[in-house]
């Protein structure tokens, strides 16, 4: 039986909404060239930098070409911000230019498994200049209405901030991005699908992961009960799209913030439906072992354990690691104190 990846697992990367339009594509030979300031070579360097961040991150040689892509784009922001450019689409296209250099220093940190924090801290700042961009040009333009590469560069900051553990940093910018893609005149919350068009005070529709990860850092500062409404929100987003393994998932990462909040009997219900409903989540079937050993339930404990262990493909040899449950699985410190009981009872 095959696991995916829990949504709250943060070494995933999630194509949240839609990545801003790269200048590759708009600065195509169909462009007239206008902007006497930038030469046709250099519009075409910045073009070939945006193409360049389709090279696969694990390739050989990857990590040199996202070094060259960082320095053209910082080239390119130094010249652009410097006032020697003035086009109309000026400030448009800084904000893609500080978008795509974070873009680049996020996957440079990934590339160095998480050792490069100023990359990160890096991507951070430019992520700030390009949402104070955007932000300056809805405010200049009131009647303009909402597009994607917003509320998408706040997560994408939220998810560099995470990384950095700055969890109340990352929860205000998943809160202001929520807020950007809810309708704005109380009309229900629906997802735009297709080819919608957007009417004024229609919000984007709320994307459901985003919705984990805000509860995953509310988790983080224990703010349990606020973060299993985000969970429970999710989960019925993913369960109206069809998409059933996410719907699990979402749903697990809502019980483990119920035994956060101390409310472990109803934690333990809705961890029972998920591995009802979808037997293939590892986290459901031991954090049910955990739970059942706290409570002298050892039969019930075993099975569960024996069935993460024997018939799941990723197994449950990850979660006799502690740190690895609490850091990277970010389970509550009562539920990972339950499961150090258990394998300590297991081994002696």
């Amino acid at each position: 039986m095959l696991e995916v990846l829990p949504v709250s697992y943060h070494g995933v990367f999630l194509s949240l909404l839609l990545w801003p339009r790269p200048l590759a594509l708009r600065l195509g030979v169909a462009m007239p060239f206008k902007w006497s300031e930038a030469t046709k070579d250099e519009l075409y360097e910045i073009a070939g930098a945006f193409a360049k961040l389709e090279t696969d991150p694990r390739s050989p040689g990857a990590a040199a070409v996202y070094e060259e892509v960082e320095t053209t784009l910082g080239n390119a922001i130094k010249k652009w911000e410097s006032g020697a450019i003035t086009a109309p689409a000026i400030l448009e296209e800084k904000a893609r230019l500080r978008l795509g250099r974070a873009r680049v220093r996020i996957a440079l940190n990934d590339m160095m498994d998480g050792t490069l924090p100023e990359k990160v801290a890096g991507a951070i700042e430019d992520y700030g200049v390009g949402i104070g961009i955007m932000e300056d040009d809805l405010r200049q333009n009131p009647d303009k209405l909402m597009y994607s590469e917003y509320p998408d560069a706040l997560v994408k900051r939220g998810l560099a901030q995470e990384q950095l553990k700055n969890w109340e940093g990352a929860a205000k910018d998943y809160t202001r991005a929520i807020d950007a893609l809810r309708p704005k005149d109380g009309r229900p919350d629906k997802a735009l699908k297709g080819d919608a068009i957007l009417q004024e005070g229609d919000g984007l529709g709320m994307n459901p992961l985003i919705l984990n990860f805000r509860g995953n850092v509310l988790s983080q500062l224990g703010r349990y009960e606020e973060a299993v409404e985000d969970y429970r929100e999710a989960t019925q987003i993913f369960s109206n799209d069809g998409e059933a393994r996410l719907a699990s998932f979402s749903r697990a990462n809502e019980a483990l913030a119920l035994f956060g909040a101390g409310r472990d009997r109803e934690a333990e219900k809705v961890m029972q439906i998920v591995v009802r409903n979808d037997p293939g989540v590892t986290d459901a079937h031991v954090a049910l072992a955990a739970s059942y050993w706290s409570q002298r339930k050892i039969a019930e404990a075993e099975s569960q354990w024996k069935f993460a262990c024997e018939n799941i493909d990723s197994g449950c040899q990850s979660y006799k690691d502690l740190k690895w449950v609490a850091e990277s699985r970010r389970w509550p410190p009562s539920l990972v104190a339950s499961l150090k009981n258990f394998l300590q009872a297991k081994t002696s």
